[in-house]
């Protein structure tokens, strides 16, 4: 049983990583995955749960302002962008990864219930 659910953990993990790719490549951006976590705590962050009678997925998302004043869909003096609609933005970037992992499960007969990131 525990084999079982480590495959289904390791299969969700490739989906997502893959999702990740294509929600920073529409966006534009490089990537550099790294191995080790940097903790920063005063970075923005959003939370967003889902949930199926099977599973149950916390993403917390964390991103530097930089980051977030660059992928900004509004371009124009990154000076002017208000930090309410940096978090906005975040909470955006955390509905399209979640809502492509989504996507993606649909083909496995798999349907995730995404909450309201905050």
């Amino acid at each position: 049983m525990m084999r079982y659910r480590d495959d289904i953990f390791d299969a969700l993990h490739v989906l997502f990583e893959v999702t990740c790719t294509e929600v920073f490549d529409s966006l534009g951006c490089k990537q550099e995955k790294v191995e080790t976590l940097q903790e920063n705590l005063s970075v923005p962050c959003a939370y967003l749960d889902a949930s199926s009678e099977d599973i149950k997925i916390r993403l917390l998302l964390r991103g530097p302002t930089s980051f977030l004043k660059e992928t900004f869909p509004l371009k124009g003096s990154s000076a002017t962008i208000h930090p309410s609609a940096l978090n906005d933005w975040l909470s955006e970037l955390a509905n399209r990864f979640m809502g492509r992992l989504k996507n993606k499960l649909l083909p496995y007969e798999h349907r995730l219930n995404l909450a309201t990131p905050i």
